[in-house]
């Protein structure tokens, strides 16, 4: 079963002479349980694929289905409830908020939609990624590895659908990586 498909997805940024085409007609599906990479050389595209297929940026043409259902077919305000309970996204730059903690950093998108935080998730999570025992620590506390591990906490806290990942594993350590 498709899980995500893509179909001739294009985005051009800028217009007449300084346009810029970032993908051409790309498609592809991925089945339910299946891991994908995308290689490329810098600037070819793969972090703006994979900022289409969350919902971040809205394509030029094309379309992006997660579940069948064509997620650019929803308003900004139904797209960031998607971007925080259907899809996990982690970024090389960690992106997490400097006044927050561990666990504040990583239940982040649960509590922005008022739920209540799964409790047993999140001490599976802090134990698998090696975070126990760094529960209140604040991001400038933690090395880079243990950031980009918070980060990918966060990005799995709400089981997502899919999980997008642009360089994930930059910064952490070979031991951590594999």
């Amino acid at each position: 079963m498709n899980i995500l498909s893509v179909e001739h997805l294009t985005k051009v940024y800028g217009t007449g002479a300084t346009a810029v085409r970032a993908l051409d007609d790309v498609s592809f599906t991925v089945e339910a349980g299946e891991f994908i990479a995308i290689i490329g050389s810098s600037g070819s595209g793969k972090s703006t694929l994979l900022h289409l297929m969350g919902g971040v940026d809205r394509p030029t043409s094309g379309t992006v289905r997660l579940q069948g259902q064509d997620i650019f077919a929803r308003s900004d305000e139904e797209l960031a409830v998607f971007r925080r309970r259907e899809v996990g996204l982690v970024y090389q730059f960690y992106n997490l908020i400097p006044i927050l903690d561990v666990v504040e950093n990583m239940t982040l998108p649960v509590r922005m939609d008022g739920r209540d935080v799964n409790e047993k998730r999140l001490k599976m999570l802090l134990r698998s990624l090696g975070l126990t025992g760094r529960e209140h620590y604040l991001p400038n506390q933690l090395s880079g590895g243990q950031q980009q591990r918070v980060a990918i906490g966060r990005a799995l806290m709400n089981a997502p659908a899919v999980v997008l990942a642009d360089e994930p594993t930059g910064n952490l350590d070979s031991k951590n990586s594999a």
